[in-house]
């Protein structure tokens, strides 16, 4: 998908660069599971335009842990818990 039609990421559609780095795990127990995923985004030489009012650069690193556990086989019990945070997060 590309920022302009994602309406999170959309801000930084004018973006000369846009870097996204995933990593992601599950682990099955029995009946259920827990998953990791790390993702890192970069939006670099943002330009302001009319739709995109941000500039200059944005990273922002996001974590999520996650759980499923099936009661039935038609019954999911999941839970997860997401963390976003955007330290270099630079607009001029």
């Amino acid at each position: 998908m590309t920022p302009g039609r994602s309406p999170v990421s959309s801000g930084y559609a004018s973006a000369n660069v846009w870097q996204n780095v995933d990593a992601a795990v599950s682990y099955k127990i029995g009946r259920g599971s827990i998953g990791l995923v790390y993702t890192n985004t970069r939006f670099q030489d943002i330009r302001r335009t009319a739709s995109t009012p941000n500039t200059g650069n944005a990273f922002f690193n996001s974590s999520e842990i996650d759980g499923r556990y099936y009661v039935t086989p038609a019954l999911l019990i999941g839970a997860s818990f997401d963390y976003t945070k955007a330290p270099h997060a630079k607009y001029e």
